[in-house]
């Protein structure tokens, strides 16, 4: 499934993401995806939105194995009480997005040599980090569980201006592999 805006066809012009709004307003999920019994192949790639308002923006969905989300402006997601993104199913990449006025956390993990995680040109503004963590062992605004051989990459991001009640990390990195 391929999600995007005019900018996929020209990066040059960043106020197009501004126009191209998905805005949970009273929704739980905004990618709620289950692809029913096949054989966990399925990708998700959105690029050049602007997604704002979800309670929840992604719940672990069964069935998908590649998640990518890139050159997005993410605004008012999540909850004190939940992850408003919690992956744990394969690939994750998080590339050039601006994570605004967020709170909760972003949970992600991977249980095999091939699938790797990578949260690349991201700035993380103004988020508020919940105390009541998803994943076992997170205490963090990014809580990674790792498996397996596989790298994670956190490479070029800014956090500024992060607070909460659980401010324990900014990232947290549960077994890690060697």
């Amino acid at each position: 499934l391929f999600i995007t805006s005019l900018f996929s066809r020209d990066t040059t012009k960043r106020n197009i993401i501004n126009n191209t709004i998905l805005d949970g307003n009273s929704l739980t999920n905004a990618f709620l995806f289950n692809s029913q019994g096949n054989g966990w192949n399925d990708s998700v790639i959105v690029i050049g939105l602007r997604i704002q308002n979800y309670v929840q923006m992604i719940n672990s969905p069964s069935g998908l194995s590649y998640l990518k989300i890139q050159d997005c402006d993410l605004n008012n997601n999540g909850s004190t009480n939940n992850g408003f993104i919690n992956f744990t199913n394969g690939i994750t990449e998080l590339i050039h997005n601006v994570f605004n006025s967020n709170s909760g956390n972003i949970n992600l993990s991977y249980w095999s040599n091939q699938n790797q995680i990578q949260i690349r040109r991201n700035s993380f503004q103004n988020h508020t980090i919940n105390s009541n963590n998803m994943m076992m062992g997170a205490s963090g605004m990014i809580n990674i569980a790792c498996c397996g051989s596989s790298k994670t990459i956190l490479e070029n991001n800014l956090f500024y201006n992060s607070a909460g009640s659980s401010t324990g990390y900014v990232i947290n990195i549960n077994n890690p592999s060697s």
